[in-house]
């Protein structure tokens, strides 16, 4: 009994902490009076809506868990700790760009 106990508690404790795990990003797009951030991670991009609006440049350096949807606190680098939901991720930058243009503009 208690392997299998042990068998069902071990994925779910390396999936959370897979999850978990902050990577690094760059600022992709944003813009003025806009709460959407588009961050390239790799080969993909994730969306991040700010949760209070504070000034971030496309290029910034970004720290975080990138790739977990819901609320998170998120490192710009070198500056603050920022509070943001993540919306989305794994996108391509065509379906990025249609995103952030349609509600930034």
């Amino acid at each position: 009994m208690r392997c299998l106990l042990l068998a069902g508690v071990i994925p779910c404790c390396v999936f959370s902490a897979l999850a978990s795990e902050r990577m690094e990003g760059e600022i992709a797009l944003s813009a003025p009076q806009c709460t959407l951030l588009v961050v390239q991670t790799g080969p993909g991009f994730s969306l991040l809506r700010e949760d209070s609006y504070y000034t971030v440049r496309e290029g910034d350096q970004v720290r975080g868990p990138l790739h977990v949807l819901g609320s998170h606190d998120v490192e710009i680098v070198g500056e603050v700790t920022l509070g943001v939901t993540i919306e989305d991720w794994g996108l391509n930058l065509i379906q990025a760009k249609a995103i952030f243009y349609a509600r930034c503009q």
